[in-house]
C-alpha cells in the first residue's frame, strides 16, 4: 500500500492528510496554521520543542502546485492534541478565534469518520472486538465442556454479528475429557483384568465393589489397558454413578489386608449410605 493522500473539505477549508503504508493517518499542519491565521514558523518551533507531539510529527513528500515537497505531519491523535495547546482566549481577532475553536471541536472527528465512517459505528465495533477478546481469554481459561459450550455460542453469535467467519471450536483452549468416556474406558479396563485372572474387587459384599487404585494401575501396565488413573479420572470416578461411588476408606479385604479403597455400590442411591 503507498501513501493514500486526501483533501477533506471542512467548514469552507480543506484538510490536507496522507494515510501511510502502516495504515497510519497524519494530518499536514501548515496549511491548518495558515488557515486559523496562526504563525506557522512558530507554531513549527513549538511542535519540534514540545516533549510529546515532537514524536507524532514527520516529514511527509505530498504533491502540491509546484511538485512534491517536503510537508511537516502529525499523527491524526497527535494533531488533535496540537489543537488543545492552541490557547483561543489569546486570539484577539474574533472571526479567527471562532475558526480555532471549530478546528478544535470538529476537525480531528472530521478526519477520522473520512477514513473510518462514523465513530458511533467504529466505536460498536470496538466493542465487538473488545467482547471477541473477553471471550477468547475464557475459552483459553475454561475447561468445563458445558461451560466452553456456552462461551463457543456466544463466540459464533459475535463472529456472525461481525460479519466475520466463525472459529474453529477446537482453536481455542481445550475441554476436560467426556466423562462418560472416561469411566467406559475405566470399567472395560478392570472387566480386561478380571478377566485376565486378577482379584480387582476387595469389597466382602456382593453389592459392593472395593478397588485399591495403586494395584489397579500395575494391573493396567501388565494387562495392557491404555488408562491412566490419574487425577483427572479421580474426578470422574468421584461422579459416577452406575456403579455409584460411596467412598475412599479403609476395607478389610477378601485377601486378609486392610487396603485404602474406591468403594462403588450397584444399590440404588438412597441405600448409598447403608451401603458405606
Amino acid at each position: 500500500m503507498t501513501n493514500r493522500f486526501e483533501i477533506i473539505p471542512f467548514n469552507n477549508h480543506q484538510l490536507l492528510t496522507v494515510q501511510d503504508a502502516t495504515g497510519t493517518i497524519r494530518v499536514m499542519v501548515k496549511p491548518i496554521c495558515e488557515s486559523m491565521g496562526l504563525d506557522w514558523d512558530a507554531q513549527r518551533k513549538r511542535i519540534h520543542r514540545h516533549p510529546v507531539l515532537s514524536k507524532g510529527a514527520s516529514i511527509t513528500t505530498a504533491p502540491s502546485g509546484g511538485g512534491m515537497q517536503e510537508a511537516i505531519t502529525l499523527e491524526l491523535e497527535t494533531f488533535h492534541g496540537w489543537l488543545m495547546t492552541i490557547s483561543p482566549d489569546r486570539i484577539k481577532d474574533e472571526a479567527a478565534r471562532d475558526v480555532v475553536i471549530a478546528y478544535q471541536e470538529k476537525a480531528f472527528r472530521v478526519v477520522f469518520e473520512y477514513f473510518h465512517g462514523p465513530m458511533r459505528d467504529y466505536k460498536a465495533k470496538r466493542a465487538t472486538v473488545s467482547d471477541l477478546l473477553r471471550v477468547g481469554n475464557g475459552l483459553k481459561k475454561e475447561r468445563n465442556r458445558e461451560i466452553r459450550a456456552l462461551l463457543w455460542a456466544e463466540m459464533d453469535r459475535i463472529c456472525d454479528s461481525w460479519g466475520q467467519p466463525r472459529l474453529a471450536h477446537q482453536g481455542i483452549g481445550w475441554a476436560e475429557p467426556d466423562q462418560s468416556e472416561l469411566l467406559n474406558s475405566f470399567w472395560e479396563g478392570v472387566k480386561s483384568v478380571e478377566n485376565a485372572g486378577y482379584m480387582v474387587n476387595h469389597s466382602r459384599r456382593n453389592h459392593l465393589v472395593a478397588l485399591h487404585l495403586p494395584q489397579l494401575s500395575e494391573y493396567f501396565f501388565e494387562v495392557g489397558v491404555p488408562v491412566d488413573i490419574d487425577p483427572t479420572m479421580k474426578q470422574a470416578l468421584r461422579l459416577c454413578q452406575n456403579p455409584i461411588f460411596v467412598a475412599d476408606k479403609g476395607v478389610n479385604s477378601k485377601d486378609g489386608k486392610n487396603r485404602h479403597c474406591w468403594i462403588f455400590s450397584h444399590l440404588p442411591l438412597l441405600e448409598k449410605m447403608e451401603a458405606a
